[in-house]
């Protein structure tokens, strides 16, 4: 994109969202804007969580982008950039309202103080937001079948999973524990060692459990990915991104506190895996 000027939706994600960003260009250039416009509300609809002190604040974020889609549905786009980028891809049916309300109605979660239970809840949470949120890229770029957005939801799935798992310290500075209770309780961890980020090396059994799930999701990637068309296919580069910051993570022997500061989005490998094939 050398030598354009970035739309506000696309420097937000760029700011916020840099994986994101990297893979959207790797994605069909005339649907680009578009899937910048899906990843800023997706990012807002993230803030209503991480902004809120207290979850009923945050549920009235929520409902302001209920609100705010249903507008724009309805031909009233509410004075919000996001809400002014998402009003043409609904407008061409690039996007459908019900898609966005989805995306929402996963965040209700985030305000949810309950602890995760398993891993199967973990899985259902990763898949209901990364899972969802590129399910939605796909069809915007044109993957038209069940089958070729199930493989598109694996790649969001084990990216968010991924996340979830570098991101422990910061979810354990904002108060917030996204792990499956019952694996922490078989492994001897308690909830508030986490959150005073005294479990260390003990999460390894943990994240072992958890990266398990982002293999199987990446196997499935692998072999589902003639699924989609080949214009479509850099949206599997979340399921690349997912095995480095899984690759990151095991590096330091499980333990995120000790994970290095993130470095810039890894281009070069993205672009050597588009290539390959090798997602």
């Amino acid at each position: 994109m050398a030598g354009t000027t970035l739309s506000w939706c696309a420097q937000e994600v760029r700011r916020h969202d840099p994986d994101r960003f990297l893979v959207s260009l790797f994605l069909p250039a005339e649907r680009r804007e578009a899937v910048f416009a899906l990843t800023a509300f997706n990012n807002e609809l993230v803030r209503a969580q991480e902004a809120a002190s207290e979850p009923m604040l945050g549920a009235i974020r929520l409902q302001w982008w209920r609100e705010g889609v249903a507008g724009i549905a309805a031909g009233e786009v509410r004075a919000h950039p996001v809400l002014a980028a998402l009003a043409a891809p609904v407008r061409s049916g690039d996007i459908v309202p019900s898609a966005l309300l989805e995306l929402v109605d996963a965040r209700e979660c985030d305000l949810d103080d309950s602890p995760i239970r398993d891993l199967a809840a973990l899985q259902h949470y990763a898949a209901s937001t990364g899972g969802r949120l590129a399910t939605v890229m796909a069809t915007m770029i044109g993957v038209d079948d069940d089958a070729g957005r199930s493989i598109a939801g694996d790649a969001g799935t084990a990216y968010a999973l991924a996340g979830l798992m570098t991101s422990i310290p910061a979810f354990a500075g904002q108060d917030r524990i996204l792990l499956p209770a019952d694996r922490l309780a078989a492994h001897g961890i308690r909830a508030a060692d986490v959150k005073a980020g005294m479990s260390g090396r003990k999460l390894a059994p943990v994240v072992a459990d958890i990266a398990r799930l982002i293999v199987d999701h990446r196997r499935r990637i692998r072999s589902g990915a003639r699924l989609l068309p080949p214009r479509a296919r850099g949206i599997l580069l979340f399921g690349t991104l997912a095995g480095i910051h899984l690759a990151r993570l095991l590096r330091v022997g499980g333990d995120p506190w000790r994970l290095p500061p993130r470095q810039a989005p890894p281009a070069l490998r993205l672009w050597v895996a588009a290539i390959t094939g090798r997602y």
